[in-house]
């Protein structure tokens, strides 16, 4: 079990409780479709991806990002390890992606609840580059993306089962020496 703390947020281990929360924002069509997943019909379809992906544990994390001030679970973050050719990247590699309640959006919390995952990786994966990507119509991951310095390696399609489309995917790179040199 872990928790990571940020300013406005709490990362935290995703529980069956929370399955209403992450209904309110799974269902929202804006929100599953930019991640290739489609929307939440019921807390019931919640509930399960909660059980059945969230909980397990193996080698990859998702956190419920819970708001601090209301107690809310708010958007999700996952770290990803794929072990997929793509771009001729490393594999393994690790991914983070990430989901937010639209109402949410423009708060700059999607960015804060990354830069706290960053650490994360760097320091208990030990990874020494981090990987995060959008589907090419997602202007808003896309800012989120550059303002948290990542570096784009180049885009490649890719195919999203649960959906069944092919989408534009942009690849960025964060390098772990990088990372360090913006902490000093």
């Amino acid at each position: 079990m872990h928790m990571l703390e940020a300013e406005r947020l709490l990362l935290r281990s995703w529980t069956l409780n929370d399955a209403d929360d992450l209904y309110d924002y799974a269902r929202h069509p804006e929100v599953g479709l930019r991640c290739g997943w489609p929307p939440h019909e019921s807390p019931k379809i919640s509930r399960s991806v909660i059980a059945d992906f969230f909980i397990p544990a193996n080698d990859e994390h998702s956190f419920a990002i819970e708001e601090k001030a209301s107690g809310k679970v708010i958007g999700s973050i996952a770290i990803k390890v794929v072990k997929e050719v793509f771009l001729d990247l490393p594999i393994p590699r690790y991914e983070i992606g990430y989901a937010l309640h639209p109402d949410y959006w423009g708060q700059g919390l999607a960015g804060e609840a990354s830069r706290r995952i960053l650490p994360f990786l760097f320091e208990e994966y030990n990874a020494e580059a981090v990987y995060i990507g959008h589907f090419e119509e997602n202007n808003q991951s896309r800012r989120v993306i550059e303002k948290l310095g990542f570096t784009k390696l180049g885009e490649d399609t890719y195919f999203s089962p649960l959906i069944n489309r092919h989408h534009r995917c942009l690849v960025y790179r964060m390098e772990k020496k990088i990372w360090l040199t913006e902490l000093t």
